[in-house]
């Protein structure tokens, strides 16, 4: 659902819909809306750190493994547009 919407248009009814479910069954899972993103950002930080070693397990010398997982880290941003947004928005999330 995030990658299809964006941070932005991302909502617990949107989540429902998709799902077949109502909104109520989402919230017992999760408080709030912030608790799902950061859920998905966990998923997202790890394809992140997969593609980052994946890319530096390829390379001997640290300066190859370093722009091979700057490339990692750019390929990762056009295939995950969603995702990369994100994490760099995560640290603004607010928990109850």
């Amino acid at each position: 659902m995030l990658l299809e919407v964006g941070i932005a248009q991302f909502t617990v009814d949107r989540v429902a819909e998709k799902a077949g479910i109502a909104k109520g069954t989402i919230y017992n899972y999760y408080e709030t809306k912030n608790n799902i993103l950061a859920k998905l950002g966990g998923k997202a930080l790890n394809l992140l750190h997969q593609a980052f070693e994946e890319q530096a397990d390829k390379e001997e010398a640290y300066i190859d493994k370093f722009k091979s997982i700057c490339y990692a880290h750019y390929q990762y941003a056009k295939k995950y547009p969603a995702y990369s947004e994100l994490i760099y928005h995560i640290e603004k999330l607010e928990f109850n």
